[in-house]
């Protein structure tokens, strides 16, 4: 269920044998003196501790803080675990740990198990806490969704959520939520990140930026639009309005869910709030741009927005364009920007087949297939689905290109295809 912490030594030991020279024996040369300070540097945490109990000095929390943050930053895990078993020894500090006071203490020693791979032993520690917080149910519960094993995180989640303490604008909450937010994602159980966001309202938690970005690629990602779309006004109406991870997440939301007008009207609210946009942003609207070809001058529009903003020039943004200006029928400007790729050395696969799919798409069936025949020299695979998509859009495909075709994808595809050309005529 959890996972095992396994640890590989090797204690073998290889004799070398000494070389022996027929006239002269060459003495090997001295050995380096260690520096002093390297040999400081190579103690570990564990050996402070026992030196000071070797020398009968009191270990304060503080200083079993300071050694707790090394071995974190270190990642040894038979290192974290024999100093975790070393701690329990000391009675002072053990003592301490049972005081609410020691509960941060407890924290970072769970967190120092979990990142050096200690699972079990952090698991069993988390079990015994006698007080926790939201960072303690953060720590294990991110710990199992790092691992893929969200079904244990959603049954630790309910199991606990109630023997927490939560305070207001809480990391800890926030860090739980996301990682349960997509627990549920990969499991498909969007009722129950429905429940998790009615609790947190019946609550009255303030969810903050973090928590709303979450639910708004969850509901976003499990094709509830609505949801999304409310959590995300309703945010920067009350909160924030200048986030930019969060407003090109509702406009990628949209255009998954084919709402390519809707898409154009955030973007523009976006850009009258003054928000700061990405690649990523500008990429999804051009990809909008693209399929409401009926405003040709709409692409064009964001595209100088995006030169604006030195973004014209990135691969997400080029490979996009070359696709919305090959859907609108603006092939010369498809290979202006797609020459451009080439002066850069940005060209990708993504632009290549962009490009053959917007000739293709218009009928320029020999110019597709020359720039085939380079896409193959270059080493780059057409792709199957987007030349499918162009012919989508031909209710008359020549024969010769078909039979031409078939040499890229193989010699059943000329038929598919005229089938399918068929079916729709």
């Amino acid at each position: 269920m959890y996972h095992n912490l396994t640890t590989t030594t090797s204690s073998a030991l290889h004799s070398i044998r000494q070389p022996v020279y027929k006239t002269t024996t060459i003495a090997p040369p001295p050995p380096q003196q260690q520096p002093q300070n390297q040999t400081c540097n190579n103690n570990t945490a564990l050996d402070v501790l026992r030196l000071m109990d070797g020398l009968e000095l009191a270990v304060s929390p503080d200083i079993c803080v300071s050694l707790v943050v090394e071995c974190t930053r270190k990642g040894d895990a038979i290192e974290a675990a024999e100093l975790y078993a070393h701690i329990k020894k000391n009675a002072r500090i053990v003592s301490f740990l049972k005081t609410l006071s020691g509960l941060c203490l407890l924290n970072r020693i769970l967190l120092m198990l979990v990142t050096c791979g200690c699972f079990d032993i952090a698991h069993q520690l988390f079990d015994e806490m006698p007080h926790r917080n939201s960072i303690s149910l953060a720590i294990v519960i991110a710990e199992l969704v790092d691992n893929h094993l969200f079904e244990q995180a959603l049954w630790l989640f309910v199991k606990m959520h109630r023997r927490v303490i939560y305070q207001d604008n809480d990391m800890g909450l926030q860090v739980v939520v996301v990682s349960f937010l997509k627990s549920c994602l990969h499991l498909k159980k969007v009722n129950l990140g429905k429940m998790l966001h009615g609790w947190l309202l019946r609550m009255g938690y303030n969810r903050g930026l973090i928590v709303d970005t979450a639910l708004v690629e969850f509901y976003g990602k499990s094709g509830c639009l609505w949801e999304a779309n409310h959590v995300f006004f309703d945010h920067i109406r009350m909160v924030d309005r200048r986030d930019t991870v969060l407003w090109t997440g509702i406009i990628v939301n949209n255009c998954r869910e084919k709402c390519y007008k809707e898409v154009i009207r955030i973007f523009q609210e976006m850009g009258e709030a003054g928000v700061r946009m990405n690649e990523y942003t500008f990429s999804t609207v051009l990809k909008a741009c693209g399929r409401i070809s009926s405003d040709k001058s709409l692409g064009q529009q964001v595209h100088g927005n995006a030169i604006k903003l030195d973004l014209g020039t990135h691969v997400f943004v080029m490979c996009t364009l070359i696709d919305m200006y090959g859907r609108c029928g603006l092939l010369k400007d498809a290979k202006k920007v797609f020459d451009m790729m080439d002066h850069r050395s940005k060209r990708n696969s993504a632009g290549w087949n962009a490009m053959v799919t917007g000739l293709i798409h218009h009928g320029f069936y020999i110019e597709a297939l020359k720039m085939l025949y380079e896409m193959e020299a270059a080493g780059l695979q057409p792709q199957k689905s987007m030349i499918d998509e162009g012919l989508e859009h031909k209710h008359i495909v020549p024969n010769m290109m078909r039979s031409l075709l078939s040499v890229f994808f193989g010699p059943s595809y000329g038929n598919s295809s005229a089938k399918k050309v068929a079916e729709q005529t």
